[in-house]
């Protein structure tokens, strides 16, 4: 089984996704999150971006759509920590995707 994540910060980066997951994730689409504002938290002396539900909001947030395993997934959690807390949601093209929001 696979889940698809919508990586919009950070995990955009190859690199650093290939740094958690062990292995070279692709993007499958770009893909836009609506009903969500971007913005950013600090934590250790870092800046970080971050989404908040906000249905009044008329710009969608671009980022990319990954699929990863659900033990990259877990991986994944434990990058993201306790700042974030993933969930389900639907992107502008309907597809449901996890997503972490703050």
């Amino acid at each position: 089984m696979v889940h698809q994540l919508f990586v919009y910060g950070k995990l955009r980066d190859k690199s650093i996704r290939c740094k958690i997951t062990g292995r070279k994730i692709e993007p499958l689409k770009t893909g836009f999150l609506n009903g969500y504002a971007l913005s950013s938290i600090q934590f250790d002396g870092e800046e970080y971006p971050i989404v908040f539900e906000d249905p009044k909001t008329t710009v969608a947030i671009e980022g990319e759509v990954i699929e990863v395993t659900p033990n990259e997934l877990n991986l994944i959690d434990k990058y993201e920590g306790t700042n974030y807390r993933r969930i389900k949601v639907m992107l502008k093209d309907g597809s449901v995707v996890w997503v972490y929001t703050g």
